[in-house]
């Protein structure tokens, strides 16, 4: 026989509910753990300043002037994102988030993870199958970890990434 103390809600009594985890909460905490390698600070991860113009279309999109850097601590996921070339158009929109949603986390480009934002518009931008999008997307909590995003928003931020790349998969929009 199970006795309720106080006014806790069932979920505190089930054992279902108390086995089950959110794979993409695991995934989050997993990232916020302090790891043995250096953890980098914002100005080594993103040591050069974003300068860009207005692209003048509508949506909030810029032209990168001077290239834009995140260094990761394995050289291998850095992402340097070069400045605009008419060949590549590649304009960055900031944070792809729909004007109903600024009330949640910002708009665009008023945000502490706006740098997190650009490096991962440059690697979406060249993915070409869903899992190179995936691994873009954890490279962009891995960014809002540095940047010390509130642990609601980067879940707010994260899982949105996770649903564009999701329409995008079903819309075919990924380059073959």
């Amino acid at each position: 026989m199970k006795f309720r103390i106080g006014f806790g809600s069932k979920r505190a009594f089930d054992p279902y509910y108390q086995k089950r985890t959110d794979p993409i909460e695991d995934m989050i905490k997993s990232s916020n753990k302090k790891e043995d390698s250096k953890v980098y600070t914002k100005k080594e991860a993103f040591p050069l300043p974003f300068i860009g113009e207005y692209a003048g279309k509508g949506l909030a999109q810029f032209k990168l002037h001077e290239p834009f850097q995140y260094i990761d601590e394995d050289p291998n996921e850095s992402v340097t994102v070069p400045i605009y070339d008419p060949a590549i158009d590649f304009k960055t929109d900031g944070g792809s988030i729909p004007p109903i949603a600024y009330f949640i986390v910002g708009s665009p480009w008023r945000g502490k993870y706006v740098e997190a934002t650009i490096p991962h518009d440059w690697e979406c931008h060249n993915a070409k199958t869903p899992e190179e999008r995936k691994k873009a997307d954890k490279k962009f909590l891995k960014m809002l970890r540095i940047l010390k995003i509130a642990h609601w928003r980067k879940r707010v931020l994260y899982r949105g990434v996770r649903v564009g790349a999701y329409w995008k998969k079903v819309t075919g929009g990924f380059k073959k």
